[in-house]
């Protein structure tokens, strides 16, 4: 393949966009091929998750997210725990999807070709 080496996001907080898009470049059997950079952020508040929400051209935030901060008694450390819970989803559908025995849905249950997500993110983020 000529051109792209890798492909850096905006910020992404919504792992089902990332499937969609992951799926995409599957498709057009990319995935092997590029490095790929998700953009994901641990939000601070509420209120930050919005401005980025509206201020930062492409970025997505779903408001179930920016919801969920604004009913967490410490916003900081619940957007520390989605960022993780974001880390944990997406290292499965970036691995899921450069599987070829497999949807991007599924572990195709090959010893060692999963290695890499989301079971290796509990060393570095503890549940």
């Amino acid at each position: 393949m000529a051109g792209a080496q890798f492909v850096q996001t905006q910020f992404c907080m919504d792992a089902g966009v990332v499937r969609r898009y992951m799926a995409r470049l599957a498709e057009l059997g990319m995935t092997d091929e590029l490095s790929i950079l998700i953009g994901i952020v641990p939000l601070r508040s509420a209120k930050s998750a919005r401005w980025i929400k509206e201020k930062l051209f492409g970025a997505v935030i779903p408001t179930l997210l920016i919801d969920r901060m604004e009913r967490a008694s410490d916003p900081a450390a619940e957007g520390r725990r989605i960022c993780i819970d974001m880390v944990r989803e997406l290292a499965d559908v970036l691995v899921s999807s450069r599987c070829p025995h497999h949807g991007a849905r599924q572990r195709c249950g090959r010893a060692g070709h999963h290695q890499g997500g989301a079971d290796s993110v509990s060393r570095l983020a503890p549940a």
